[in-house]
């Protein structure tokens, strides 16, 4: 089912800003069908890409902040902000406050301003709306109906498949 709205998705909302996102289960393709819908969007619709991992792009902000690199970290926060399109991986992985404050202003600008937004995390929807409802049901609004919710369920981790416990 995700991989037939992926390919809604690109038949459809290449050249619009709906966004699509993807949320659950390690390891069942969540970043796998987003980078479908990135690399169609960067070599064949043209758009300009910017991916980004929660993780290091936090860090990167964390670091540059403590190493008195405001400029920079301005420069950077202003790009993520107003690529034409941003596909953030594993959306809030790990986080604290302050991380979810740039998040928030990320994703507050985007919305504002229309621009397309593919996002994937291991959170599914009501553990991101537990987080922020107001930040997170505008994501849902702009997905239209292409937002994948995976229950937590190791049988869909692909990545353990053939794996056995040893008892």
């Amino acid at each position: 089912r995700c991989f037939e709205m992926v390919n809604k998705f690109i038949t459809y909302h290449s050249k619009d800003n709906t966004w699509f996102v993807a949320l659950g289960q390690s390891g069942c393709g969540k970043t796998l069908a987003c980078s479908i819908i990135a690399n169609y969007l960067l070599f064949l619709a043209k758009r300009e890409v910017c991916y980004v991992v929660w993780t290091d792009f936090i860090g990167k902000l964390k670091r540059d902040m403590m190493g008195d690199k405001t400029n920079e970290v301005s420069e950077y926060l202003d790009h993520i902000k107003k690529v034409d399109v941003l596909f953030i991986d594993e959306m809030l992985k790990k986080y604290n406050d302050t991380d979810l404050k740039y998040l928030i202003e990320i994703i507050n600008y985007r919305y504002t301003n229309n621009l397309k937004t593919i996002i994937t995390s291991e959170n599914v929807i009501e553990k991101l709306l537990d987080i922020d409802e107001a930040t997170f049901g505008r994501a849902i609004e702009k997905c239209e109906n292409f937002l994948v919710n995976i229950p937590k369920d190791r049988k869909k981790n692909y990545r353990l498949k053939g794996f056995r416990r040893e008892n």
